[in-house]
């Protein structure tokens, strides 16, 4: 017994160090890096209409003590996450002025456009290691691994991460709900429908068209009926 604990850290140990996670973590350091690299530009002008209408000043009005941000125009997940970045800056859990956040924001609000690109570059490559994880699963280590550069270097996944904006926080809940209802769909089990819808509902609290993401899980549901009629009752 007491040999089995050390060879399995071992073991845990050399997973941790495979290559591929090597690869995947250089990735997404310079994946990381490329979104963060004069992410203040332009600022304290803000010349994209949704970043400058839609999320981070949202989240400022929520600092005059109303949780509820007013606005649905889009989902609110974006801003309630904008929300709690700017109040672990103001409590001193992230570097931050000496001001409170509403007076920064009208002073000079460019350390708080800034939190939000951070925050919008942090949800992208969260999403990558999401998708990394789901190809791994299907299609194996190398195909992950280009799927993971692809969303690390495309355009429009790099530039939907340097601006405040909620579209990239769709990436990790939308990968986990497609690879949950793929699960369900082989296994059947309800803990993999639960997880799947779970996640399709925090997609959606990013952006309202992620719903499409219900379609996996609706055809995993109908497939796994029509094999096993017993197996959803």
């Amino acid at each position: 017994m007491s040999d089995r604990r050390p060879r399995a850290i071992l073991d845990r140990g050399r997973a941790a160090l495979s290559p591929s996670l090597l690869i995947l973590g250089v990735v997404l350091l310079a994946g990381l890096a490329v979104r963060l690299a004069n992410n203040d530009y332009g600022l304290p002008y803000v010349y994209s209409a949704d970043e400058g209408s839609h999320f981070t000043n949202r989240a400022v009005e929520m600092f005059g003590g109303d949780p509820n941000p007013g606005y649905f125009q889009n989902p609110s997940a974006f801003t309630y996450l904008t929300y709690l970045a700017l109040w672990l800056r103001d409590t001193g859990l992230w570097p931050v002025g000496p001001r409170a956040v509403p007076d920064q924001f009208a002073i000079d609000p460019t350390p708080i456009w800034v939190t939000g690109r951070t925050l919008a570059a942090v949800l992208c490559m969260a999403g990558v290691a999401g998708v990394f994880v789901a190809t791994r699963r299907l299609w194996g280590t190398r195909a992950a691994l280009a799927a993971a550069a692809v969303l690390s270097f495309a355009f429009l996944p790099v530039a939907y991460s340097r601006v405040a904006v909620t579209d990239v926080g769709t990436f990790l809940p939308v990968t986990l709900s497609v690879m949950w209802a793929l699960a369900a769909h082989e296994s059947g089990r309800s803990r993999d429908f639960l997880l799947s819808g779970a996640a399709a509902g925090i997609a959606v609290g990013f952006k309202y068209t992620a719903g499409l993401v219900l379609l996996p899980i609706v055809l995993a549901a109908a497939l796994r009926a029509r094999r096993d009629p017993k197996a959803l009752a």
